[in-house]
């Protein structure tokens, strides 16, 4: 199923944080609003593959 997206795409972490719409940006700048619970990551299977992989015990 394909369906057209329809409104803004932010790449600043305070759009997000103003819940101005779908946000496009790495997970480490706004890991303390999915903590919190202000912020849900949306379209998971949609990431594009990482570039770097950091080892499992680092902690973002």
């Amino acid at each position: 199923m394909v369906l057209p997206v329809v409104g803004r795409i932010a790449r600043s972490t305070r759009a997000v944080e103003q819940d101005l719409g779908l946000g496009s940006l790495p997970l480490w700048p706004i890991k303390h609003l999915i903590d919190a619970g202000k912020v849900d990551l949306v379209l998971e299977d949609f990431e594009p593959a990482p570039v770097f992989r950091p080892p499992p015990d680092l902690d973002l």
